[in-house]
């Protein structure tokens, strides 16, 4: 037991590390156009619908990858 705990945590080390570095540059290509996030977002929500928008995003049903949530009247 005690390895398998040690195994899990260090699995969750290696996650945050890899996250942690990763996530910086994933968002400066997609800010900079390196990268087209727009065929990921498969449903799009008003901020009013935001629980329904939620509840969309965990059932995954409709072929859901992401579900956006438009939070201002401009976009």
């Amino acid at each position: 037991i005690l390895l398998s705990s040690l195994s899990i945590l260090l699995i969750f080390d290696f996650l945050f590390f890899f996250f942690d570095y990763s996530y910086p540059t994933a968002l400066e290509m997609v800010a900079t156009g390196k990268i087209n996030a727009k065929p990921l977002i498969t449903h799009t929500y008003n901020l009013e619908q935001a629980v329904e928008a939620f509840a969309h995003a965990k059932s995954g049903k409709g072929g859901a990858i992401k579900v956006m949530i438009h939070c201002g009247s401009d976009e």
